[in-house]
């Protein structure tokens, strides 16, 4: 089974709901399941990664 969470975007003044994901990523790493991350705005400004990485998503 593969878990999806979706976002509409993420910057660097993330809302309560990218904590609230990378929570349930942290939890969700543990078990077997099998996880997708979707963020729904096009970012031209900045690089993704970075901005995920800082909310503790990771590759």
């Amino acid at each position: 089974m593969t878990i999806y969470n979706i976002n509409f975007g993420i910057g660097w003044a993330s809302s309560g709901v990218e904590y609230a994901q990378a929570y349930r990523a942290k939890l969700l790493r543990n078990s077997k399941h099998q996880m997708k991350f979707v963020f729904l705005d096009f970012i031209q400004s900045e690089n993704i990664q970075t901005l995920t990485h800082n909310m503790g998503f990771f590759r």
